[in-house]
């Protein structure tokens, strides 16, 4: 009898020790819906700023395809995205695929960031100072 109880034992603690734990991932905290306001500058050579407005929109943040980056999609359309890395101290680095664009900036809560995208140019460019409030 005490075999027996010995076996099932033995056998329930290798099945629990066997299992494979999914690691945590630093990111979850910040997946989900977001309500952002994106300050939005573009100039010119000629013509110095010719756009200078700010308004609402709602966004997302999912995971990326590597275990450091996050899919920032800041405007209703998901097709359009910022690719970031996140790093162990909640900052971001923009993940860029162009010289002359460049992304930082941080969570300041798990409910909270701050992101500036910008793109600079021989004939002009573009900021993207973006702030978002997470919804859900």
């Amino acid at each position: 009898m005490k075999a027996k109880h010995f076996l099932i034992a033995l056998t329930l603690l290798l099945f629990v020790l066997g299992c494979k734990k999914n690691p945590f991932d630093y990111r979850t905290k910040y997946i989900g819906k977001w309500n952002f306001t994106v300050h939005q500058k573009s100039w010119t050579l000629n013509n110095g700023f010719n756009n200078d407005t700010t308004y609402q929109t709602v966004g997302t943040i999912k995971y990326g395809s590597e275990s450091n980056e996050l899919n920032f999609h800041p405007y209703e359309n998901p097709e359009y995205k910022y690719v970031i890395i996140l790093t162990k101290t909640d900052s971001l680095i923009g993940k860029v695929t162009d010289a002359h664009q460049s992304g930082t900036g941080k969570f300041l809560s798990k409910k909270e960031v701050k992101f500036t995208f910008k793109a600079i140019y021989l004939g002009g460019g573009w900021i993207n100072d973006i702030t978002g409030k997470k919804v859900k």
